[in-house]
């Protein structure tokens, strides 16, 4: 048995490709020399080598994306050699070729050796692999479809980089749920307080004997003229404005260009002013018509307004067009109409009265098995009706070339695809995509699908930058941080005089002058204000003790 600890041994990596492989290349020649630490060669000698490829992750954190083991035998110039790709792979790793590995970013590799085969490794040797094969690089930069939204409900669909580093980004703005306290003596001002606090603080708040003369009260106002910060403004005036603004045209529809198609925007009036600019200076004033709103002129020189215009095809379209009137019996054109001519005939064949024989009992189902009954109308246009909801056959094409996307893809041609899927696809290809959040395996894609479950719960967080700790701010968007919600506890369990108490309203209905806005509301009002092209001056209310 082979004991030697301070063994030292030199590696060398071949860059060249295993041609043993007839549809890609996915292995590498290695060769390292093995000495002791006086560099005698071990020549002749059994040993077991441990491969692992190595990254560092987004964490910046070195992490093992390959790893394999070798029972091999040195030369009798102590150098053993073996292929990358071809040993014995753990369980973890044992779906895992080189070419599922990211060659675009930089690998380690780190050699272990095992004199004694004994599983205890004896030596140890980390270097960089500074050169990757061509075709193992191009190969493994095969194209995987991912989504870069948050939108896909796809657990299958693997989710970009470029949207896990959105993600990444707005996680660290985000306050998380140890900063939330539930209670009011806490003095860091990163924290918030507990919705459950907040109720306690307005419970004991209803219950308040406030003391006379405290300079709490707060004037509440139901007008919008007073230039006084110090007032409130009423619930009432608060639905009055919260109606205004649902009249309001939002900002971002107001463009300053002619090359828009929304019809839900409007023209700005400096492009409004552009246009009459050029209008005055470059328009010759024989080229000007007179733009009539009515149909009784008989002046051709005259123009039509596009509301008469309106008008007139809006009738047109209530109208037949003459070439659908038709003069005999024998069309089979759904969409034409009887001249009165034929109808005077038919009149007339029926005034002869004629014989019973040549009538037609007209049925309103569609069970009777009698082909000498007629469908009524009305079954006829039932049917119709779910015509209009049925596939045409002309839709079903076999083929996948067709851009027609109101066109279905046939059941053949679905069997194919399948067939193609279960016997072609390269399993090294395939990435796993989890729909949850719990796996620490690297390897693995997140699910468009919790991309954006984590998007929309990144919706619902409050941004830590809204943290304040003091009573001046007038930013509605902001939070009172824990430390804060604690001197206002104390405040309160000096029993201010409820003789200035006022009733806060958390909605808009209310016509009570005398009633308080709530700060929820005026932070709704606010961030619908800063939507709209609205300059509405802010009421605060300030409290100090």
């Amino acid at each position: 048995m082979i004991i030697m600890k301070n063994i030292t041994f030199f590696l060398s990596i071949i860059a060249s490709i295993s041609l043993f492989s007839q549809t890609f290349p996915d292995k590498l020649s290695y060769q390292t020399l093995i000495t002791d630490d006086e560099e005698n060669i071990l020549a002749n000698t059994s040993v077991t080598i441990q491969i692992s490829l190595v990254i560092r992750d987004a964490l910046g954190d070195m992490r093992a994306v390959y790893n394999e083991t070798h029972r091999v035998k040195t030369n009798n110039i102590g150098v053993t050699s073996l292929m990358i790709g071809n040993g014995i792979k753990p369980p973890s790793f044992r779906d895992v070729s080189l070419i599922d590995l990211n060659w675009d970013i930089p690998h380690k590799i780190e050699v272990r050796v095992d004199l004694d085969n004994d599983g205890e490794y004896d030596i140890y040797k980390e270097s960089k692999l500074l050169s990757v094969p061509y075709a193992i690089r191009s190969y493994s930069t095969s194209e995987i479809d991912v989504v870069d939204n948050l939108s896909s409900h796809n657990s299958e669909v693997p989710l970009s980089a470029n949207q896990g580093r959105i993600l990444s980004e707005r996680l660290q703005t985000k306050i998380h749920k140890n900063k939330i306290v539930d209670n009011l003596n806490s003095n860091d001002a990163t924290k918030v307080l507990s919705a459950a606090q907040g109720k306690a603080l307005k419970d004991e708040i209803d219950h308040l004997h406030l003391s006379s003369g405290s300079s709490l009260g707060v004037d509440v106002l139901d007008e919008l003229t007073s230039t006084d910060a110090s007032k409130a403004l009423s619930a009432n005036q608060g639905r009055i404005l919260n109606e205004g603004l649902g009249r309001k045209i939002n900002e971002s529809k107001i463009i300053d260009n002619l090359n828009s198609t929304d019809a839900t925007e409007v023209l700005s009036a400096a492009q409004g002013k552009a246009l009459k600019d050029q209008i005055d200076k470059k328009l010759d004033s024989s080229l000007r018509v007179d733009v009539l709103d009515e149909l009784t002129s008989t002046d051709a020189s005259k123009a039509l307004s596009a509301n008469q215009g309106r008008i007139l095809n809006e009738g047109l379209g209530r109208k037949i067009d003459a070439s659908k009137i038709i003069d005999n019996l024998n069309s089979t054109n759904a969409t034409a109409v009887l001249s009165a001519a034929q109808g005077k005939v038919l009149k007339d064949q029926i005034d002869n009265k004629l014989d019973s024989s040549l009538r037609v009992d007209v049925l309103d189902e569609l069970t009777s098995t009698d082909a000498s009954k007629a469908l009524s109308a009305n079954q006829g246009r039932i049917l119709n009706e779910g015509l209009g909801r049925k596939i045409d056959a002309s839709k079903i094409i076999d083929n996948l070339n067709s851009t027609n996307a109101t066109a279905v893809l046939s059941a053949a041609q679905g069997k194919v695809l399948k067939d193609q899927i279960d016997n072609k696809l390269d399993s090294s290809l395939r990435v796993d995509v989890l729909d949850e959040l719990t796996s620490t395996d690297a390897s693995k894609a997140l699910s468009a699908n919790q991309g954006r479950i984590l998007n929309e719960g990144l919706g619902r967080k409050i941004d830590a930058s809204k943290i304040i700790d003091n009573l001046n701010s007038t930013n509605a968007t902001a939070v009172l941080s824990a430390a804060q919600g604690k001197v206002l506890k104390d405040q309160i369990d000096n029993k201010l005089d409820s003789s200035l108490r006022v009733d806060v309203l958390d909605e808009l209905t209310s016509t009570d002058a005398s009633k308080a806005l709530s700060a929820n509301q005026g932070r709704i009002l606010t961030q619908i204000i800063h939507s709209y092209p609205l300059n509405i001056a802010h009421k605060v209310l300030i409290l100090r003790h």
